[in-house]
């Protein structure tokens, strides 16, 4: 076996003294590297799903804000003390429908102080009580609300309800304007902030 030359040896040592600090840059830059894309596809999913958030409580504000509206249409209040009721109810009813149509409500309903179901887009609702129902505690509270996704008994689905008071020309509380939506609007935006990086 040959004996390596002693300037052979200095060298192999200084390549070998050269190689590993530029070997243990090269995995510290690779490792930092993948942390730094980790770190920045983090940052881009936080923003979407900022964006997504966004956009639903721009929507819950949206649907909140028609209902309300509705309920201040001085034909509901007068419906609801009986004064002029067939015309009050034709034009209710006509408030009613035009809210369905443009906000995308699966159904509303007027319900009496007690909660009474009296006046509705479909006549399936009439004479059901909600006296227990969150919401319209919210609205015989003199308070608006998007309560949680609820399953419905009668109807054996799920739904959003929105409540506002409806008020009389005294701002005495006579009943409470209902709106309900189902799950389908709010699926399709969270359905789009899903998925990302295959992680499903």
């Amino acid at each position: 076996m040959t004996r390596l030359s002693l300037t052979t040896r200095v060298a192999l040592l200084f390549a070998l003294w050269t190689a590993i600090p530029l070997g243990v840059v090269a995995i510290y830059n690779h490792f930092a590297a993948r942390e730094q894309l980790r770190a920045s596809t983090r940052a881009q999913n936080l923003q979407a799903a900022r964006g997504t958030v966004e956009k639903l409580d721009l929507y819950l504000q949206d649907i909140l804000n028609g209902v309300r509206t509705v309920a201040s249409v001085p034909s509901l209040a007068k419906f609801l003390a009986g004064r002029g009721i067939r015309e009050a109810a034709s034009d209710a009813q006509a408030s009613s429908l035009g809210l369905r149509k443009i906000g995308g409500y699966e159904a509303l309903y007027l319900t009496d102080q007690l909660g009474t179901v009296i006046l509705a887009t479909e006549r399936r609702f009439l004479g059901r009580s909600y006296l227990a129902a969150r919401w319209f505690r919210a609205a015989a509270a003199g308070q608006e609300l998007a309560d949680e996704f609820r399953f419905d008994t009668e109807d054996r689905r799920v739904y959003l309800h929105l409540s506002a008071p409806v008020r009389n020309a005294g701002g005495v509380i006579v009943g409470a304007l209902v709106g309900r939506v189902t799950t389908a609007p709010i699926d399709r935006m969270v359905a789009g902030d899903s998925g990302y990086s295959g992680r499903g």
